[in-house]
């Protein structure tokens, strides 16, 4: 009975898809270039159902039976005959079941079409968390594995720079000393030194400018140097009988020898 009942299932779904399907020759061609799933048939017949009555009460909003990346031409994107009226929450339940009835490419191309639901512009749509968490998951999984070019990272980065509140501010002398005295022994964690470190590791180092060395060399000559033929005192540790010079000597013998007896 269960093989029957199967069997009758799977003969009505294809009777009924090929009787919605050749009422329109945009839903054909959808049909042909999806999966064939079950998705696909509810996505027939949702438009089917559009395509037949009369009117839609309340706010609605025009969607492509065949979507517009999959169009061959500006006409077929421009036929009334490719154009449905679906309510809001039809037109969004539309594009969730045309993100399942692909692979490859073009499944990629359907979840951008269903994440863009969520950036109208004129705000008349709003979507409840459930849908807003399936259309996040759809841009999220549609960038997947796409490597940004140089170009696009710029305009990423220009594009957030034209909304920096700090765009045009000039900061002053005293500011910045603030700003840096503020963050003078503030540990930092280790979390902070590791992204820090993964960051600079295979930047390679800009060559030094004139300038640059002459700083260097300044700091350098500030710094207190030993006289040349200074004749340095040798002392030796009463724990571990080494000897050197006094400086070194005091910092890591006598009170400071590991072999020290009375620690």
């Amino acid at each position: 009975m269960l093989f029957i009942w199967i069997s009758a299932s799977r003969f009505l779904f294809w009777y009924y898809c090929d009787k919605y399907v050749n009422m329109n020759s945009y839903l054909s061609s959808i049909w042909e270039l999806s999966l064939k799933n079950d998705k696909a048939m509810s996505y027939v017949r949702l438009c089917t159902y559009a395509i037949q009555r009369q009117t839609v009460a309340g706010y609605t909003e025009k969607h492509h039976v065949l979507p517009k990346c999959m169009c061959m031409s500006v006409d077929q994107k421009n036929d009334k005959e490719n154009l449905v009226v679906l309510s809001a929450k039809e037109h969004f339940e539309a594009h969730q079941l045309l993100s399942e009835m692909f692979d490859g490419p073009p499944k990629r191309k359907m979840l951008y079409a269903l994440s863009g639901l969520c950036f109208m512009k004129s705000g008349n749509r709003v979507l409840d968390a459930a849908e807003y968490a399936i259309v996040k998951e759809a841009s999220r999984s549609a960038k997947r594995g796409i490597p940004l070019s140089e170009e696009h990272k710029q305009k990423i980065k220009d594009s957030f720079a034209e909304f920096n509140p700090n765009k045009g501010r000039i900061v002053s002398h005293e500011t910045k000393l603030k700003q840096s005295n503020a963050k003078i022994g503030q540990p930092r964690s280790d979390e902070t030194k590791s992204k820090i470190s993964n960051t600079l590791k295979g930047v390679p180092k800009k060559p030094f400018t004139d300038e640059h060395r002459k700083n260097m060399g300044k700091k350098k000559t500030r710094k207190a140097t030993v006289p040349k033929g200074t004749v340095y005192e040798i002392v030796t540790c009463p724990h571990c009988n080494k000897s050197g010079g006094k400086t070194g000597m005091m910092s890591h013998h006598f009170n400071n020898c590991k072999v020290r007896e009375n620690v």
